[in-house]
């Protein structure tokens, strides 16, 4: 295994296998364990720091072309990255209990399908929110939420969102799963 540094806090691995080779990525700090794995294969891509008490998201991640799934769960970030858009492979996206107030840059992420935002401090759905056409779950349980942009109406795909512990009258939920 050789092994080549970018940054401080990124260690970039190449592993041969079956002459297909297969990134792997791993955080070398003490909130990211060198056992914090992203694994990269030429299939799927899958990255898990859930609970590492992340302030924002590591730039690092912007490298992973074909990340599919991201778990930034239970840390403490609050703001979202305008570079989060290019990654333009993510489908499924969980930021649930962060402090983030706004995830507008998450609507630039044109192939997301699942967004986990639960437990935030998000008060206002962003109108660009009508750009993640392929958008099927959203989940925004448990934050300020007061109203919803006629814009969501647009989301197609989506089979409804998840708005419990809102701020939201009765009738704005209804309006959109009518």
């Amino acid at each position: 295994m050789k092994v080549k540094h970018i940054g401080i806090q990124l260690a970039k691995h190449f592993l041969h296998c079956n002459d297909i080779f297969t990134d792997v990525i791993c955080f070398v700090n003490h909130k990211v364990e060198a056992a914090d794995i992203l694994h990269v294969s030429t299939e799927t891509v899958k990255s898990n720091l859930k609970n590492k008490q992340l302030q924002e998201i590591p730039a690092e991640i912007q490298r992973l072309q074909h990340l599919t799934n991201l778990n930034l769960e239970d840390n403490a970030i609050q703001v979202i990255p305008r570079w989060i858009g290019q990654l333009k492979n993510l489908r499924v996206l969980y930021l649930n209990n962060n402090s983030i107030k706004d995830f507008g840059p998450l609507t630039d992420i044109a192939n997301l399908e699942v967004l986990h935002l639960n437990d935030n401090q998000i008060e206002v759905i962003p109108a660009s929110i009508s750009q993640l056409s392929g958008l099927k779950r959203l989940f925004l349980n448990n934050n300020s939420i007061t109203v919803l942009p006629p814009e969501i109406g647009a989301l197609a795909n989506m089979t409804y969102p998840l708005l419990a512990g809102n701020k939201l009258r009765q009738s704005d939920i209804l309006s959109i799963c009518l």
